[in-house]
């Protein structure tokens, strides 16, 4: 019987395809795991819970001709697991002991750690697998799996990643409460706080003095050194005070004279000159302003933490400034809170993120009475039903560089004609519309699949290429909606691209 024909009847279940696999590889893997180990009983004990673990994950084999390689690493990985695990001399009426001592200091942690690679989507999760719990190289991998080396890293890049983020908040759980910050500066409710390098508390902590008022942190100001706003106006607050991590999220609102006094401490910027984003909406709908401050309004489940990094990836140039202000709800668990430390993103140099609590950041009149930025996205939760990414709403955009009149105007009296229509309409009545008006629907929902982009940060899981467009690109995008170019361009062509509309479709 040929390999691949006994490779297909494992995957359809045939037991006995798996045990002539056994056969044929054992006496291999016995060998190569001799080498490794030194000790008969040891290498068969290996080959054994080698044999299993194959059995188990064989459905991730795709290509036959990988079944050697792909057993040589599982069987590495167990001799290494074995020789690290061989047990030191201890005496007997020590051995309840240690083991209890050791459990109980392991396994939280790897609960935790299993947590974390839980949390990796499914093909992160199970290269993550393949290279350290079967040992497979990431050349095996490729074969194993059929995919190139380069894709291969980059999933793993991506997986190391998210598990650094995660796993580095378990250590700031681990620490936080025993190692107390000062108080470096005091403006007001606006304080800096210094803690040892390395050990910040996470973004939106609750802190806490003498008394019982307390501070949220809202800016991780880099080399230790945090930003965090006072709960209630009046609150003393010293240089030099300790102050200490709960550890726990700040779970209420700060009041809107926090806000503006935060804002105005800001500065708006005074440049004229614009900052490319490279995102569609925002270049069209919501220009940055060089040096300027951008605020997003958002709720949570929009995607803010992955338009976040995005934008950071794109402006973090030398020569760019900006603030960014992250208006959103307060934490409402500690699990949220945790989800929300791992995805956070902190800035740079070059780019200030802030994250505020506000009661209701979706509030049309608050997000109108927020005064000193120069740009307000605000994400929208109808366009993120229909999986419109990134979610910004071009309705409830501004910027202070945009004109009346022009492009984005023209966009949006497009869009709200056809949420006009598009509510009024019953079925009944839809032989009712004049030839303009079905026009005007079609480059409405073309116009609106055309806000998606597909992001560089998101490749890992969407699996489609991220997508830098420039502003005079997308501005010719909307041009060639508005004027009747793609009218014999199908709609699903315009949705997640970049510049210009899938030649495939």
């Amino acid at each position: 019987m040929e390999l691949d024909e006994i490779i297909d009847r494992t995957h359809e279940g045939d037991v006995q395809a798996f045990c002539e696999l056994v056969r044929r590889y054992r006496d291999m893997a016995f060998g190569y795991a001799l080498t490794l180990v030194d000790r008969e009983q040891t290498a068969e004990d290996v080959v054994q819970e080698a044999m299993v673990l194959a059995y188990a994950n064989y459905r991730s084999l795709r290509d036959p001709r990988a079944f050697g390689a792909w057993l040589r690493g599982i069987v590495r990985h167990r001799c290494y697991r074995a020789l690290r695990t061989e047990p030191a001399t201890v005496p007997w009426d020590a051995m309840d002991e240690c083991e209890k001592d050791r459990t109980a200091y392991l396994n939280p942690i790897w609960d935790q750690v299993h947590d974390a690679v839980e949390s990796l989507a499914p093909e992160q999760r199970q290269l993550v697998q393949m290279h350290y719990e079967q040992g497979l190289s990431q050349s095996e991998i490729a074969t194993t799996l059929g995919l190139s080396a380069g894709t291969v890293n980059m999933r793993l890049h991506a997986a190391r990643s998210r598990l650094k983020r995660r796993l580095n908040l378990m250590n700031k759980e681990i620490t936080a409460g025993g190692i107390p910050g000062r108080i470096h500066e005091v403006n007001d409710r606006l304080i800096t706080v210094q803690f040892p390098p390395n050990t910040p508390p996470p973004i939106q902590t609750r802190l806490t003095g003498l008394s019982q008022d307390s501070l949220c942190v809202v800016q991780n100001l880099g080399s230790g050194q945090i930003l965090a706003i006072s709960s209630r106006p009046g609150s003393i607050w010293t240089p030099g005070q300790e102050v200490k991590s709960c550890p726990r999220p700040y779970t209420e609102p700060l009041d809107d004279a926090a806000i503006a006094q935060l804002i105005a401490s800001l500065g708006a910027g005074k440049s004229s000159h614009p900052l490319e984003s490279g995102i569609k909406t925002i270049d069209v709908f919501g220009p940055m302003t060089q040096s300027g401050i951008t605020g997003i309004f958002t709720e949570w489940g929009l995607g803010a933490l992955v338009l976040l990094p995005e934008i950071l990836r794109n402006i973090d140039k030398e020569n760019n400034r900006q603030t960014i202000v992250v208006f959103l709800p307060p934490m409402k668990t500690e699990q949220h809170w945790r989800e929300m430390d791992a995805e956070v993103t902190l800035g740079s140099r070059s780019v200030s993120v802030i994250y505020v609590p506000v009661a209701d950041s979706m509030r049309q009149d608050f997000i109108d009475a927020v005064s000193g930025l120069n740009t307000k996205l605000v994400l929208s939760r109808r366009l993120s039903e229909q999986s419109i990414w990134p979610c910004i709403d071009p309705l409830a955009c501004w910027s202070a560089r945009l004109d009346s009149g022009d492009l984005a105007s023209r966009v949006i009296d497009l869009l709200t004609t056809y949420y006009r229509l598009q509510f009024s309409m019953v079925p009944t009545d839809r032989h009712a519309l004049t030839d303009e008006e079905t026009l005007l629907i079609q480059r409405a929902r073309k116009a609106l699949r055309y806000l998606s982009q597909p992001f560089f940060v998101a490749e890992p899981y969407t699996k489609r290429p991220g997508a830098f467009v420039t502003a005079e690109e997308a501005r010719k995008g909307f041009e060639g909606i508005l004027s009747g170019q793609f009218d014999d361009v199908q709609k699903d062509a315009f949705y997640m691209t970049g510049a210009s509309p899938k030649a495939t479709l």
